[in-house]
């Protein structure tokens, strides 16, 4: 009867040397000491650069603990407004659809709207604002309800128009943001077609310049060609003109030759 072991777990070892990212709180702890205990030792330079590291990591703690802070409180009120979220928008959503049956029966035979399309198409408007209003409603704020159950009092509807103004505003901020993006993304592609116009223009001219100095260039290979070649005539025609001579002069001497062969002197006897 053997024991039940239980397998192994394959762990991947660390590579030698290789070193955690430290936290900005061990950070923040580093310094402090290191200034607290060697300050007064280290020299005026590096100890200047340590206070500023020191500064600049407290800033950073500071602002990572408001944005946790920040979510910690979303979250919260993400859980705890769920519901009642989820009770309003139903009650709007409903409504709306009972306007649109509405809608859909009453017409006008002149084809002018009547009082009644118009009064439910206002209301329709309204419908729909408070639909944005639950759906977009600031996640780090409690949420303030549409329909309490004591009532809507002044106070309870200038908390609901500051917050429509806060929605409608983040509404513009984020249109705005996107046309800056077109805007943006339209100006790269007109940079970017220039940019390859004033290239392909380049290359045109460039390529011309290239065939004209490959003119020029077999221009003037095309004269050193003919100045060879007529270099070369002249030196044969300076050859030929060497050996005529040449053979003139040796059928000269040929000729004085034979004749002093064949006219021995007469005075002379054998």
């Amino acid at each position: 009867h053997q024991p039940v072991t239980s397998p192994r777990r394959e762990c991947t070892p660390s590579p030698r040397g290789a070193q955690m990212p430290r936290s900005l709180k061990s950070r923040l702890r580093d310094l402090t000491r290191l200034l607290a205990k060697k300050g007064s030792k280290l020299p005026e330079e590096v100890k200047k650069a340590k206070e500023k590291e020191l500064e600049e990591v407290k800033i950073k703690l500071a602002q990572d603990e408001k944005e946790r802070k920040k979510n910690d409180k979303a979250k919260k009120y993400a859980i705890k407004y769920k519901y009642v979220k989820f009770i309003e928008k139903q009650k709007v959503v409903r409504q709306m659809a009972k306007i649109r049956k509405r809608l859909a029966k009453t017409f006008s035979k002149d084809g002018q709207e009547t009082q009644d399309e118009t009064k439910l198409r206002e209301r329709m408007q309204s419908l729909e604002a408070d639909l944005e209003y639950i759906t977009k409603f600031p996640c780090n704020r409690k949420y303030v309800s549409l329909f309490p159950t004591g009532g809507v009092t002044p106070e309870h509807q200038n908390r609901i128009d500051s917050i429509r103004a806060v929605i409608g505003q983040s509404g513009k901020d984020e249109n705005n943001e996107k046309n800056n993006k077109k805007n943006n993304e339209k100006n790269k592609e007109k940079n970017k077609e220039k940019n390859e116009k004033n290239e392909k223009q380049e290359m045109k001219e460039h390529n011309t310049d290239d065939f004209f100095t490959e003119v020029q260039d077999s221009d003037s290979d095309m004269d050193h060609k003919d100045a060879d070649k007529d270099m070369e005539i002249s030196k044969n025609e300076g050859v030929q003109e060497i050996k005529s001579k040449f053979k003139f002069k040796s059928k000269f001497k040929s000729k004085s030759k034979f004749k002093s062969n064949s006219n021995p002197n007469p005075n002379l006897n054998p």
